[in-house]
């Protein structure tokens, strides 16, 4: 993250994360310009350049879907719908795009999630009800409905927290993926024990905060697992 001193910030990602143009890991700058899978950017410098559409969507798609879909308090799912209306405004765009994006993502994204993306995104656009389309048990509706509770339900966000931690997007071995996801939530760095806990006045509090985090996480697994299977009793 580079941070500018008003307070914005941008990100600065060495892969695509999820997009896996060959083989099984996510794609670089260098794997997309190589594969002619970039078009230059015009009236920048020399150099500048910008995925195509293709690629742009799966990112979307990736990033919102197999990313962020079941930690919603981190990235609204909203904007994905937004990005999509803006990427792909009509069906044929859909159709012309959806094709290379689902190759490239295959391992992370299902057609069906993906599908469900673009008929929300089009009904959308063409101005249909929002309650009605929440309303119904087809995938826009179930979409929605997930989009809606995931910003409103405190309960059905705690209930996402255990199938989010079965299913880490990689960057390239999955195993690894999961044995470092353990280790650094187990183990906490100094910044992530400021944003958990709030910052400690001495060094040792960084050391009690992470003896304490042991217990602290067999306390929320209670709790995210108690809402998961709530979840699941009321889907009954």
């Amino acid at each position: 993250m580079l941070t500018h001193r008003s307070g914005l910030g941008l990100e600065v990602h060495l892969v695509v994360l999820g997009v896996r143009i060959t083989g099984a890991a996510s794609a670089s700058a260098e794997e997309l310009l190589d594969g002619g899978l970039c078009t230059p950017l015009a009236g920048r410098s020399t150099g500048a350049a910008v995925p195509v559409d293709s690629a742009l969507l799966a990112h979307l798609l990736v990033h919102g879907i197999a990313q962020h879909g079941l930690v919603p308090a981190s990235y609204p799912m909203t904007r994905l719908i937004a990005d999509a209306q803006d990427l792909c405004a009509s069906r044929a765009q859909w159709d012309e795009l959806l094709p290379d994006a689902l190759k490239w993502i295959r391992s992370d994204v299902t057609a069906e999630e993906a599908e469900a993306v673009r008929d929300l995104a089009l009904i959308l656009s063409a101005g249909v009800d929002p309650a009605s389309i929440a309303a119904a048990d087809d995938r826009p509706g179930r979409l929605l409905r997930h989009i809606l509770a995931g910003a409103l339900d405190e309960r059905y966000r705690d209930s996402l927290r255990i199938r989010a931690l079965a299913h880490p997007l990689a960057v390239k071995s999955l195993s690894r993926k999961l044995a470092r996801n353990v280790f650094y939530t187990v183990w906490l760095t100094r910044p992530q024990v400021d944003e958990l806990y709030g910052k400690p006045r001495t060094t040792f509090g960084y050391w009690g905060w992470r003896l304490w985090r042991p217990f602290d996480l067999v306390l929320r697994s209670v709790k995210y697992g108690s809402a998961w299977v709530g979840h699941r009793l009321r889907k009954r």
